[in-house]
């Protein structure tokens, strides 16, 4: 046999090639440092608003006089009274009568009412003011025309600007019997409220403190006198006896004579009168036609009708004078 040819030797491998190092990696630049955030301005603090009124600021207006009965070349109206100590926006109060769905809107804007304040609203304006040439107040005409008031009687509604009723007045014939006489509340504070006819000469008091008015109403009868004795000399030194007189009632109506000490009328000093629960008047020491009388004494006598109680009372007092003419 033949004999095989030997293997060639395996050739050794190349030896491997040493990697080229990594080029290193180019350092990051450092990141920028952010910028400290601008503190926010502060809000401008906003303008305060205006004080907006609600129903609730209505609480403090009132119903205070109803002229319901004003006679002849007269107008009916009514007066509304702020017991309050700030300024009350009306806009969009309103009147109802009764319970009808007919309001009467006193005002749209643009009217408000003082503290302490008034504001008549009349049927017609034009004829208050000429009738009442001394008022210096607001008074307007309800917008959407007149609701007439019944002298038989009715309540009266003040409504405020979302329609709640917020004060309400009633009335009735008996209230007022005399043509041209309001009626006005003794006291905007008293509760329950209490009415009466004003004991004004001119039969209303708009715009002013009501007739009637008084802090509290007396228990009792009470006549109290200045100046008794007094000497109507005219030397204006306790000339006039001054009387005042306190009803137990809200109003009365009030009678005074004076007489001789043997019981002579001399003069009637209050004839039927409507009065306040105090009420306040004098004596000049003369009789019915106006003479002088002698120094003495004399009766002086005072009654009293009081309609709210159904009672009629009667007083005698001794009046001095010291010295005459």
């Amino acid at each position: 046999a033949t004999p095989e040819e030997p293997e060639e030797p395996a050739q050794p491998e190349e030896p491997a090639q040493p990697e080229e190092p990594a080029t290193p990696e180019e350092p990051e630049e450092p990141a920028q440092p952010e910028e400290p955030a601008q503190p926010e301005e502060p809000a401008t603090p906003e303008e305060p608003m205006a004080p907006v009124d609600t129903g609730r600021s209505m609480e403090n207006v009132v119903i205070n006089e109803i002229m319901f009965n004003p006679g002849p070349n007269r107008t009916e109206w009514i007066e509304l009274y702020n017991k309050g100590s700030g300024a009350v926006d009306l806009a969009g109060s309103a009147l109802r009568l009764d319970h009808l769905e007919r309001v009467r809107l006193i005002s749209s804007g643009g009217l408000s009412i003082e503290g302490q304040g008034y504001v008549v609203i009349a049927h017609d304006v034009a004829l208050f003011r000429e009738t009442h040439p001394g008022f210096g107040g607001i008074v307007v005409e309800a917008m959407g025309g007149w609701e007439r008031l019944r002298n038989s009687g009715a309540t009266i509604w003040l409504l405020d600007a979302v329609g709640k009723p917020v004060h309400g007045a009633e009335y009735d014939e008996a209230s007022n019997p005399d043509p041209g006489r309001s009626v006005e509340l003794v006291n905007p504070d008293f509760d329950p409220p209490v009415w009466g006819p004003s004991a004004d000469t001119g039969g209303g008091t708009p715009g002013r403190r009501n007739a009637l008015y008084v802090s509290r109403i007396p228990d009792g009868v009470s006549v109290h006198f200045s100046n008794n004795p007094f000497s109507p000399d005219g030397d204006n030194f306790e000339d006039v006896c001054l009387v005042t007189i306190d009803l137990p009632a809200p109003h009365g109506i009030l009678h005074a004579m004076v007489f001789d000490i043997q019981g002579r009328f001399l003069r009637t000093l209050i004839d039927q009168t409507t009065v306040a629960s105090r009420h306040v008047f004098t004596w000049d020491g003369t009789d019915q036609h106006g003479r002088g009388l002698p120094a003495g004494p004399y009766i002086l006598y005072v009654e009293q009708m009081l309609p709210t109680l159904d009672r009629l009372t009667a007083s005698k007092h001794l009046v001095v004078i010291a010295a005459s003419p």
